[in-house]
């Protein structure tokens, strides 16, 4: 049939035969820049351009083409984006990156480099440089090229990037501890605490950006939570802060001699002491000689207890005491007048000491003891308390924490609803909430309308019942059920959250066999999991419900109504698959293509 028509009449029939339906099409293997022109969709205007037959994407279709030769990539590359990246550094950009010959390290510092608008001028500084440092052979060619980069940095960032030396090879590293650490240095150039907690974000995201950190994992709504450094970025940033003295040698790694002199030296500007090094002899010996001490991070150091004289540390802004086994806080602590941030976990005794601690704005205490009391109403400045227990939570004040925003608590749950409510509804600025409760004890009854800047919710455990539709915060954007074990369909409650944008409901969250999707529910909704809800067979998906939806995650055996209607699906995580499906177009039979059940 397809022999019959002439060029123009082909395209033709495509073009009508197309344009009532979404498709994916591939055209694998560009050979030429000719090619190109001829199948692009953007730049030509001959009619007889292949891509004029296919329609301009408001479908949702796409056009997929690939190519393994250089010269179309540029070509394509440079008609995307001609504005930005003019005809005269065409050339320039062509001999830097052949100079980085196919190092991919030195590819991406490049990118880094000229990732900001720059003249002409800018890229022929930056050419010639790189051309003097790429000339020394392998790694030490691209180091030379990050030192140019480093030149580069802007002066606010440079003690970031130095802080990160600080971290093991290889190591995965927290964003929100990272954050913490530059801000208790005082590399964060803010007073404001709100203004501090964003500049120093920004700060992360720039240096990601300029390829100085490389992203490990991301949340869903695109927040970084794990980042990590390459090997020879490390090592340009021990090399500088060895230059500058702003490090000793690592408390984690100690020369086999002359430990004291090199370790405690006087001539280091850093004011911080990190270690994960199994031995705590040095510790009297850092709260006598280090009284400006700002940052002491101990994490994974075996000590069964802290010197009293750390109270004399009164420039103590962080102290990190995670997985150290220690048992009880010294009573001095109270006597820490910058003193923001403690991070504990399984303590046996708190002595009320930390009441004292007025300046306090970050507390982690996961894994206490239920019966140990523990007042906090009278952190007046608190922003972030995780991991304290239901019942010593409820044995506080909550009206003083008025700065609170993030709320944990766990364990048995033996409080009465309109109580604990009570005591939630006081938190005027509250944005995250995440309740776990222990054992086969249930979570109480509770509203949350009243807490307006709430916008994560977490809740893991069994719920007598669901939140009624006006009990929710009407700010929503996050929540999660886990072990909620619900016999009715949550569904017809959920949908009504106007601002919902990600529902993850896991482990038997819901009982029952099906769920239904009205009509037009979900307005907003973007990521929706479904794990291990071991009944689940069928999820009828009303017409036009979660529009935005772009990623989704179920089980195989689910039978699914209307899922074809999911327009703007990405990533489809089929449970049991050991990867995602990216989507980047539809057919009608991609379910099947899948092995999803599609109902009818």
């Amino acid at each position: 049939m397809i022999e019959k028509y002439g060029e123009n009449e082909l395209g033709d029939f495509l073009h009508d035969d197309l344009k009532e339906k979404r498709y994916l099409i591939v055209l694998d293997g560009v050979w030429s820049c000719a090619d190109w022109d001829f199948l692009a969709i953007v730049s030509s205007n001959d009619p007889n351009c292949l891509g004029n037959v296919f329609l301009d994407g408001s479908n949702d279709s796409r056009l997929l083409l690939t190519t393994r030769y250089k010269d179309v990539a540029l070509h394509v590359f440079l008609d995307a984006d001609r504005e930005r990246y003019p005809p005269d550094l065409k050339e320039l950009g062509e001999e830097m990156v052949d100079k980085c010959k196919g190092l991919p390290l030195a590819i991406v510092v490049l990118r880094g480099l000229l990732s900001r608008n720059m003249s002409h001028t800018e890229w022929k500084q930056v050419h010639d440089n790189i051309s003097a440092y790429l000339a020394k052979e392998g790694e030490m060619g691209v180091m030379a090229m990050l030192n140019l980069s480093y030149i580069d940095l802007p002066h606010y960032l440079k003690p970031c990037f130095l802080h990160l030396s600080l971290f093991p090879e290889d190591y995965v590293i927290s964003s929100r501890k990272l954050l913490l650490l530059w801000t208790a240095e005082g590399f964060v150039l803010e007073q404001d605490d709100q203004r501090m907690k964003y500049v120093a974000e920004v700060y992360l995201n720039e240096l990601i950006n300029r390829k100085w950190i490389q992203v490990v994992r991301m949340s869903v709504n695109a927040k970084v939570m794990e980042c990590r450094v390459h090997d020879l970025v490390r090592e340009l940033a021990i090399e500088k802060a060895k230059e500058q003295n702003f490090i000793g040698t690592n408390i984690a790694d100690p020369p086999p001699s002359s430990t004291s002199s090199s370790l405690f030296s006087s001539k280091s500007r850093r004011r911080s002491i990190y270690s994960d090094f199994e031995r705590a002899s040095q510790l009297d010996f850092i709260a006598k000689c280090f009284k400006v001490l700002r940052v002491l991070d101990l994490e994974g150091l075996k000590i069964e207890c802290l010197p009293s004289m750390i109270g004399e540390l009164i420039h103590l802004r962080y102290l990190g005491l995670r997985h150290t086994g220690l048992k009880m806080l010294p009573p001095s602590i109270g006597n820490l007048r910058s003193f923001q941030t403690l991070e504990i976990n399984n303590l046996r005794q708190v002595s009320n000491v930390i009441r004292k601690i007025k300046n306090m704005r970050y507390l982690y205490m996961e894994g206490q003891e239920e019966d140990v009391p523990l007042q906090i109403h009278t952190l007046q400045n608190l922003q972030i308390l995780s991991g304290i227990t239901f019942n010593q939570w409820i044995k506080n004040d909550s009206s003083n924490l008025t700065c609170l925003e993030k709320l944990k608590l766990e364990g048995k749950c033996e409080v009465e609803g309109a109580v604990f409510s009570n005591s939630i509804s006081k938190l005027p600025s509250l944005k995250s909430l995440y309740l776990k409760a222990s054992d086969e004890l249930s979570i109480p009854p509770l509203a949350i309308n009243s807490c307006l800047h709430l916008s994560k919710l977490d809740i893991k455990g069994h719920m007598q019942k669901l939140l009624e539709t006006v009990e929710f915060s009407p700010n929503l954007t996050q929540l999660t059920l886990e072990a909620s074990r619900l016999g009715c369909d949550p569904m017809p409650v959920l949908e009504k959250q106007p601002k919902l944008l990600i529902l993850r409901l896991r482990a038997n969250a819901h009982l029952g066999m099906k769920m239904q999707v009205s009509a037009n529910g979900f307005p907003q909704l973007k990521v929706l999991q479904l794990s291990e809800l071991q009944g689940l067979t069928e999820l009828n998906i009303g017409k036009g419900a979660m529009p935005w939806l772009k990623q989704l995650q179920i089980h195989k055996r689910v039978n699914i109504l209307g899922f074809i209607g999911l327009l703007k699906l990405v990533e489809l995580n089929i449970i049991g698959q050991p990867f995602p499906i990216m989507m980047y177009g539809f057919w009608p039979d991609w379910h099947l293509i899948l092995g999803i059940k599609e109902g009818t």
